[in-house]
């Protein structure tokens, strides 16, 4: 019969009724089945326009894949999904209709997450997109569920290769990354600045052959804000387009306000009274924090009294004790784990 339904105006008999029937009844079945169970029904008997059986004998399916697929039995392994969705892409179901399927197993394409498992499924496997982007099955496991950062160019690569719009992928990857370094007890404008440095391809260090200074650098990597006029020039090699530009300076000189009018004695004041509170020397605490030099508690009391930085302190540790107080009973040492903030690649 052909595909999308009878065309001949004449009364079906014989094994075209038979099917008829049959694709019907899956239809009717399929009405209390899960959402993508329906859709796997509908894109074949609407779609395709053929009963279970014909379809596992084309597609190479086993017929008890497709049965547990469309009574929703179980959620379909990749594999299963994969095939079919490849074999009703070239019997020419639109690209809509596949899509919605994606949408179903896979997630909207609204976290990194999905949007991999969406190029795995365009790809026809996790294995062949790696091989296909030039990296090993392994890592993007590891991109997939967020134990590494995705760098841009890698989602670019997947996204032409696949013929795929970047544009939305890159939205998406965007807020993940602002999102990481938020998480981190990032300002939002310097989310944003290292945002923008990692689409651009550059490492901290490009920073540095951008015109930007090793103690400008070394502050920065302290989560402390420079003046705007010090970082305009990097940003503005960053920035696509003067929007970019104009929403990063507003950020980032509404943070640096906010941390200049905060000040640096207050930050040292409270870290003195969360030490007290715990009941611990400096020694202890630069022991926790594994501060370095030959009187590493001096350090600490320069910090408490003067609220300035060293880089032989570890300020993202000191940082994350503030942001978070201790519940009560909870031992710092529990911190000692903290890793010195930068303004790295995503490894933390």
């Amino acid at each position: 019969m052909p595909r999308g339904g009878v065309q001949k105006s004449e009364p079906l008999t014989g094994h075209a009724l038979r099917n008829a029937n049959l694709r019907q009844r899956s239809l009717k079945r399929s009405k209390s089945a899960p959402p993508l169970a329906r859709k796997a029904v509908e894109v074949r008997v609407s779609d395709l326009g053929m009963t279970r059986i014909e379809l596992a004998r084309q597609s190479g399916i086993s017929r008890g894949a497709l049965r547990d697929l469309e009574l929703g039995i179980h959620t379909p392994t990749r594999n299963t999904l994969e095939r079919f969705i490849e074999f009703s892409d070239e019997a020419g179901v639109s690209e809509e209709r596949l899509d919605e399927l994606r949408d179903l197993y896979a997630g909207p394409a609204d976290s990194m997450e999905n949007v991999i498992a969406r190029l795995e499924l365009k790809a026809g496997s996790s294995p062949r997109l790696a091989r296909r982007v030039g990296v090993s099955a392994a890592t993007l496991w590891e991109y997939r569920r967020g134990n590494f950062p995705v760098p841009h160019a890698i989602l670019q690569k997947m996204c032409e290769t696949l013929k795929v719009d970047f544009g939305r992928a890159e939205e998406v990857w965007e807020d993940s990354e602002r999102s990481r370094f938020l998480e981190r007890g990032f300002p939002a404008s310097l989310a944003e600045f290292c945002m923008l440095r990692l689409r651009a391809g550059h490492a901290e260090s490009d920073l540095l052959e951008l015109g930007l200074g090793t103690a400008q650098l070394r502050r920065l990597c302290y989560l402390e804000l420079l003046p705007w006029a010090r970082i305009a020039g990097v940003a503005r090699t960053m920035c696509r387009n003067d929007a970019e530009l104009r929403n990063l300076r507003e950020l980032w000189q509404e943070d640096y306000r906010r941390q200049k009018g905060e000040g640096l004695h207050a930050f040292g004041l409270r870290l003195k009274k969360l030490r007290e509170q715990q009941g611990i020397t400096r020694r202890e605490m630069s022991d926790l924090f594994l501060v370095g030099g030959k009187k590493p508690a001096r350090i600490i009391k320069h910090i408490e009294e003067d609220g300035h930085y060293s880089q032989q302190a570890f300020p993202a540790g000191l940082i994350a004790l503030l942001a978070d107080p201790l519940a009560p009973g909870e031992e710092l040492a529990s911190k000692s784990t903290q890793s010195p903030s930068n303004i790295d690649n995503g490894h933390s």
